[in-house]
């Protein structure tokens, strides 16, 4: 009763009191596929008319063209394909998701002040929002610090919790923000305490700032780089008494509120 392998194409009527179903079927010796051909078995088993003493079924093989295999391949290769990038998305989520909360951690042991909009909250109510920039960076992170930041560990933590609002209540004592590289995202910052701060160039490639406080600084002269920050709404360089010229913010056409008391 057995269907050779190899055989050509063509169809043979099967006793159901052979108890023959499809999956045994091909267990009996269905065609298999030709090396070199790119063609695979076809394999069908239907109800036969007329039938065998007791019915039956009427099974019927042959090869598959070799167009139909190349397209069933294909589709495979591309859901395959399509798996490995939902993983790879899935997996670099959970680790930022993961290392962000470990951040926030550690910022409560240091007792700096975070509040933020929680990404897992947000992909809760639309799973989309895991492939959106916004979700991860967050429309409010704000990040107060009131206690010293005099470590670069420091810096790499508010790094790693990327705040929009960056707020330094305590005395920032570097001569420049280069600590600050990387939090370019940024749109607010206050340093209300800056007695060392010469040279705030690195405010260049803060392009989001919309609002910028510098206070206390006897020894910052220059506020030219304050003129890349087009977007700047809000001026605060209270204290700076330092500074010999402010014709660069001639060139904030947008800025609505400018405080320079103790400048000039």
């Amino acid at each position: 009763m057995a269907i050779k392998a190899g055989a050509k194409e063509g169809e043979r009527p099967v006793p159901l009191n052979h108890g023959v179903v499809p999956w045994l079927v091909t267990a009996m010796g269905a065609p298999k596929a030709r090396r070199g051909t790119g063609r695979s078995p076809s394999l069908e088993v239907q109800p036969c008319d007329p039938c065998p003493e007791g019915g039956g079924v009427l099974v019927k093989w042959g090869m598959l063209p070799e167009e139909t295999v190349t397209k069933s391949r294909r589709r495979g290769y591309l859901l395959w394909w399509v798996a490995g990038v939902f993983a790879v998305v899935f997996g670099w989520g959970a680790w930022r998701h993961y290392d962000f909360r470990q951040a926030v951690k550690e910022a409560e042991e240091r007792g700096w002040g975070f509040t933020y909009t929680d990404p897992v909250e947000a992909i809760g109510k639309d799973w989309r929002a895991a492939f959106r920039k916004g979700t991860w960076s967050g429309s409010r992170r704000y990040l107060l610090i009131g206690t010293g930041t005099g470590s670069e560990r420091d810096f790499d933590l508010i790094r790693r919790l990327k705040p929009k609002q960056l707020d330094i209540f305590a005395t920032f004592p570097w001569r420049d923000l280069s600590q600050l590289h990387g939090l370019s995202d940024l749109t607010a910052l206050w340093l209300r305490d800056c007695p060392n701060l010469a040279d705030i160039d690195a405010l260049k490639d803060m392009k989001e700032l919309a609002w910028l406080e510098i206070g206390g600084s006897p020894v910052l002269v220059s506020v030219d780089a304050l003129k890349e920050l087009q977007n700047l709404k809000v001026l605060s360089l209270g204290g700076c008494t330092a500074l010999t010229n402010g014709d660069a913010l001639r060139e904030l056409k947008g800025l609505k509120r400018l405080n320079l008391s103790g400048c000039f």
